[in-house]
């Protein structure tokens, strides 16, 4: 298949429009999210807070129609070891049966769940419920200095 496909491109053969081009239109709303994320945060659980160092790693797949973004981070064990605390991945697409912008997540402990991710101007917000802590929210901004800031 990919020999043909490389044959036809070569004779300059219109390959037919399969679709996603709403998708990859919606979607470069999200172009400021791409790339590699680095610096410290923390993690705040009732009673305690962990400082932590964070990375995120963005990129657009699936031929622009979605975007993955896996985010790692770690806090400092015992004699200044790297303890990764949370590993998580997530396809983020807009899904046009709604008109809206989707999440789905995997985490390292196998949970993981889809939402609906509100796009602002340089940020997402997105949350959701369990029965053990309620309600969590997250807002992502790009400051003014280009840097990703997480709440």
């Amino acid at each position: 298949m990919i020999t043909s496909l490389a044959i036809l491109l070569t004779l300059g053969v219109q390959i037919p429009d399969i679709g996603g081009k709403e998708q990859v239109e919606q979607m470069k709303k999200l172009s400021f999210l791409v790339g590699d994320w680095k610096g410290p945060g923390a993690f705040e659980v009732p009673g305690r807070k962990i400082d932590v160092e964070s990375t995120e790693r963005v990129e657009i797949a699936a031929g622009g129609t979605a975007m993955f973004v896996v985010g790692k981070h770690f806090m400092k064990g015992p004699n200044d070891q790297k303890l990764l605390i949370h590993d998580a991945a997530a396809m983020m697409f807009f899904d046009l049966a709604t008109g809206k912008f989707r999440m789905r997540t995997q985490l390292a402990n196998g949970l993981g769940s889809e939402f609906e991710v509100e796009v602002k101007e340089k940020g997402i917000v997105w949350g959701f419920d369990t029965p053990t802590t309620g309600r969590s929210r997250f807002t992502m901004n790009l400051t003014e200095k280009g840097e990703w800031h997480e709440i």
